[in-house]
């Protein structure tokens, strides 16, 4: 009798023997008399008032190619309890029958982290995702995203994923050197295992990653300054956690006119490096973060003069960047003083 074939997911830890390819296609073919519960994963995204950048969003997630042996849900967490565009939106979407399913869950409280923790709670605590992949709503992903980062996942055992980020520019006419400054220029890994991952910008994590984590995920305490991912991952490198990178899975953001300028790019920097320092003051690896923040300082001090004569724009705007990030790292290190930057928003 002959048997027809189906794509399933078989887990990291199964038997082998008798097979071929394992650990080269994680979505193989094979035969209809292999019994796998597919893998579940939930799309999610935080919102606050993007409700343009969101339907966006949605659209491109709506496109994905996804393996017959996972099944995908979306989940968005509205984070303006007061207007709700996000939730009005979503149950818009609902209405005219999205294709995958789709729910939005309300965060009371405003905040970054209190989003992402909504949305931890909904799919992992309350529900029984495998895999919770996050994306921002001034994003949206190529086709083969999901997939990509599910197969670095899946070959490397990692507990977070993550991939490459790709800006454009809302204004056509934004000023060449920022848009060539190192801020939005596309970070590139080779595909596999990877020291640490920077950013929930377009990040894949896997269910048990929260075990090492410890509760809560994200701390509110870096609500609306930002940071919140990199302590996140701090504590999940330190509890011996695995981070892999696809440079397949690629989204693309929208740089909205707002942060278009030289002004604001330079004040990112300084919120970073202020940031940065606040929290290593923080956290039981300080002894060895410090000192790192101090050479990469002294280092953008002493090279700047002469990053300065250079006749590139470029160069001197990238060494200035450096400059306002070591004074970041003074202000947070000495001052104990973190900027509140995502209590602006930009984009809509």
């Amino acid at each position: 009798m002959t048997q027809e074939t189906k794509t399933v997911y078989v887990p990291e830890n199964a038997p082998t023997e008798g097979r071929t390819g394992l650990q080269d296609d994680p979505f193989r073919e094979e035969s209809s008399a292999v019994s796998s519960k597919p893998l579940s994963i939930a799309v999610t995204m935080p919102t606050f008032r993007r409700p343009e950048g969101l339907g966006r969003l949605l659209d491109a997630v709506e496109k994905l190619e996804i393996p017959d042996n996972v099944d995908v849900r979306v989940v968005v967490c509205e984070n303006d309890a007061e207007g709700r565009a996000g939730e009005t939106l979503v149950n818009e979407r609902i209405a005219a029958g999205y294709a995958l399913p789709l729910e939005c869950v309300v965060s009371d409280e405003r905040g970054i982290s209190q989003a992402r923790n909504a949305l931890i709670a909904r799919t992992i605590d309350e529900g029984d995702c495998d895999y919770i992949a996050m994306i921002d709503d001034d994003e949206w992903p190529s086709p083969g995203w999901l997939r990509a980062l599910v197969d670095v996942s899946l070959k490397t055992g990692a507990h977070i994923s993550g991939g490459p980020v790709v800006s454009v520019f809302a204004d056509e006419n934004a000023d060449p050197v920022v848009k060539e400054c190192e801020d939005f220029q596309r970070l590139s890994y080779p595909t596999g295992e990877i020291a640490v991952v920077h950013s929930t910008a377009n990040v894949l994590l896997r269910r048990d990653v929260f075990e090492l984590s410890g509760r809560p995920p994200f701390n509110p305490i870096f609500s609306v300054t930002g940071g919140g991912d990199a302590d996140f991952f701090y504590r999940v490198k330190a509890a011996g956690g695995k981070f892999a990178w696809s440079d397949d899975a690629e989204v693309t953001e929208l740089v909205p006119e707002t942060r278009s300028t030289r002004a604001w790019v330079m004040r990112r920097n300084f919120r970073r490096g202020a940031n940065t320092s606040w929290r290593a003051l923080r956290r039981s690896g300080r002894h060895r973060t410090l000192p790192r923040l101090f050479v990469l300082g002294t280092g953008a001090i002493v090279t700047y003069p002469f990053a300065a004569l250079s006749p590139s724009a470029k160069t001197r705007f990238n060494a200035k960047l450096r400059l306002w990030r070591t004074f970041g790292y003074i202000s947070g290190g000495l001052a104990q003083r973190r900027i509140d930057d995502y209590k602006i928003i930009h984009g809509k």
